[in-house]
């Protein structure tokens, strides 16, 4: 296959098995102004995760629910910071 079949068939996988695009945690990440690693902090994942999901790799299935919580609802974001906010770096604060 060439690069735009592979593109398309993994676009194709990614919406059959409902999983979070790149460019959906790019413009989530864009919308509340958080960096990779930020996002890696707040929800525990490592900061290479949040990387190779940007750059197209398929989340696990329990990534994907969480990051899928996150996007669908503001206050899940505002649940993690409130709860865990001793626990983060400044950058998050």
């Amino acid at each position: 296959m060439d690069d735009d079949a592979v593109k398309i068939a993994r676009q194709m996988y990614r919406n059959d098995m409902g999983l979070i695009s790149p460019k959906d945690l790019k413009k989530y990440r864009s919308k509340v102004g958080i960096s990779q690693r930020d996002l890696a902090e707040i929800t525990g994942l490592s900061p290479n995760t949040i990387a190779l999901y940007e750059a197209g790799e398929f989340p696990t299935v329990a990534n994907n629910r969480m990051l899928k919580s996150l996007f669908s609802n503001d206050d899940v974001l505002k649940e993690y910071l409130i709860e865990n906010g001793n626990q983060y770096s400044d950058s998050v604060k």
